[in-house]
């Protein structure tokens, strides 16, 4: 039983943690998750079985796939799924997914009685109940592990799967394949990577919580209705360019670990990221279309630390953020995203002489936004001469000999703080010629500081407020 708590808290809940060979209570071929959750082999799901008719594959890499298999396979599956539809619908759906239209053709008595026998020997106790899957039936994989590479190039599924909770301990290739009603891989757990290049989702598709352990790639995936990845995890690259969300795209509190590439294709509807993570990166989004309705994560946590070695990759990508909050007229965001584009500019920048400047603009209002920053360095060089001044006249002020009251002190310094108003004219004219060289020059440092703190103090009140 399932307990929900992790075995090893280092890895993710969907890890495997036990098989057969390490704990005797498992069945054959059955496998315990990190979290406690038995899973079936694929070996004796009948979906699974289906698509695998004339055989498994065994290499992981891409190089290493049986075409020849996998075309076999794929003919017995297609032909079972489809062999119900419209010559028409079939002919469409065929020049859809590259594939001839005699691949989507019913199947022949020849290759139903291969199958009845592949079924037959998977299944001996069931084969007088005929264990082949009813047309129309729940496309049901999940719970099941997945020990070999799965292979479903050009795969139509008619139906919409279900590989909820399932694990890939080898590749997974999706590329091509059509899901005609959507697929859900809801805390899938794909531990070589997985790939979706060109997969079409007609319907619902989601990959809720689902983690990647490799690279996951979207490259060209076509997503006609919701694509939800809400909390779902990337442990390494993910590849959504020239990706097309018709739908609304949720990636809400997805963490990204390596580089997000959404580069080119669009966002058709609502688009999520927010809480989104993006550990190491900063995720590209060159030439992609956003829909108005986007949101991001303005909370620096969630973006990745900059330091010299993304800086540069960094700011182009920050730059482009930055570029599109502009067009969607976001400008808490894009100036979100200015401030970031920054931040990597300092980094850039071989000299410290050439840091410095923006260093500054970042400790004293950060880079324009901050109003509470050049309101503190106000008072603080209101307060701190202030009292310098009254430890001045102090001596003055006790026997009643000085120009000033006890609270003197505190105007010459706002005076000096915000010459402009003319308050030396009125109140301290007699007073800053008396005082000695250095507060002299400290109430000439105390003028040039108020000027710049004032600017920065106004261009924090129109960045934050909007009054552009």
């Amino acid at each position: 039983m399932a307990d929900g708590k992790l075995q090893d808290p280092e890895l993710p809940a969907g890890a495997i943690v036990a098989t057969q060979a390490e704990d005797d209570t498992l069945a054959e071929g059955q496998v315990r998750r990190n979290d406690g959750v038995v899973l079936d082999p694929a070996a004796k799901n009948p979906w699974y079985v289906l698509a695998t008719v004339a055989g498994e594959q065994a290499g992981n890499s891409i190089l290493a796939v049986d075409l020849d298999l996998h075309a076999r396979n794929r003919r017995i599956w297609n032909g079972w799924m489809c062999g119900h539809m419209a010559e028409a619908d079939r002919a469409a759906l065929a020049e859809q997914i590259g594939l001839p239209p005699q691949e989507l053709a019913p199947l022949t008595e020849e290759e139903r009685a291969g199958l009845d026998k592949r079924f037959a020997a998977a299944f001996p106790d069931l084969a007088e109940a005929d264990p082949v899957p009813k047309l129309g039936a729940i496309v049901d994989l999940g719970l099941t592990y997945f020990a070999n590479p799965v292979i479903l190039w050009q795969y139509v599924f008619v139906w919409a799967p279900s590989f909820n909770e399932a694990h890939f301990a080898g590749s997974a290739f999706f590329d091509t394949a059509h899901f005609a009603h959507g697929a859900s891989f809801e805390a899938a757990h794909f531990a070589r990577g997985a790939s979706f290049e060109a997969a079409h989702f007609a319907g619902h598709a989601s990959f809720v919580t689902a983690y990647f352990v490799g690279a996951a790639d979207f490259l060209s995936a076509t997503f006609s209705g919701w694509a939800v990845f809400g909390s779902a995890t990337f442990s390494g690259g993910a590849d959504f360019g020239s990706a097309t969300f018709s739908g609304p795209a949720v990636f809400r509190a997805t963490t990204f670990s390596h580089l997000a590439d959404f580069s080119d294709g669009a966002f058709g509807a609502q688009t999520v990221f927010k809480d989104a993570r993006f550990l190491e990166a900063v995720p590209k989004f060159y030439q992609r279309e956003l829909h108005q309705d986007t949101s991001f994560t303005t909370a620096e946590s969630h973006w990745p630390t900059i330091t010299p070695g993304i800086a540069e990759e960094g700011k182009r990508a920050y730059t482009r953020l930055r570029q599109l909050m502009l067009q969607l007229e976001k400008p808490d965001d894009a100036y979100f995203f200015f401030r970031q584009e920054m931040r990597c500019k300092e980094f850039e920048e071989d000299h410290w002489w050439n840091r410095v400047p923006i260093a500054l603009f970042r400790w004293l209002s950060d880079y324009g936004y901050s109003v509470a920053q050049p309101a503190a360095g106000l008072v603080l060089w209101w307060l701190v001469p202030g009292f310098l001044y009254l430890f001045h006249f102090a001596g003055g002020i006790i026997g009643g000999t000085a120009p000033v009251s006890v609270v003197g002190p505190f105007g010459l310094s706002f005076a000096n703080l915000f010459a402009f108003l003319g308050l030396h004219r009125v109140y301290f004219g007699d007073v800053l010629p008396g005082l000695p060289g250095w507060l002299q020059a400290l109430a000439g440092a105390q003028t040039v500081a108020g000027v710049v703190l004032l600017f920065f103090l106004g261009l924090g009140l129109r960045n934050r407020f909007r009054l552009h």
